[in-house]
């Protein structure tokens, strides 16, 4: 089927371009807005009181980033451990013969 052959054509083509363009920019306009208030109807707040446990929690979580933190400052302080390689050593050795 043909668009010439659609029986709505002829009267399409009998209105002014100016209220095409205006129907077509109206369209446009409301799935527009019906986007719009779809995309901010979805966003919810959540607004967290302060509370015993998110205290206990903040508390917790601070002691934890504290020893992390100790941990890895001894760490790059501490000499690399010698037996280690010595062993690797050995391994490698023993392969080779």
């Amino acid at each position: 089927m043909s668009l010439s052959s659609l029986p709505f054509e002829p009267a399409i083509s009998a209105l002014p371009q100016s209220i095409l363009v205006a129907g077509v920019a109206g369209i446009v306009l409301v799935f527009l807005l019906l986007w719009l208030v779809a995309r901010l109807s979805r966003r919810h707040v959540v607004v967290i009181g302060e509370s015993e446990s998110i205290r206990t929690a903040i508390i917790q979580l601070s002691r934890i980033a504290d020893s992390l933190e100790r941990l890895s400052f001894s760490l790059q302080m501490k000499p690399p451990i010698e037996a280690e390689g010595k062993e690797t050593g050995r391994v490698f050795s023993s392969l080779n013969r």
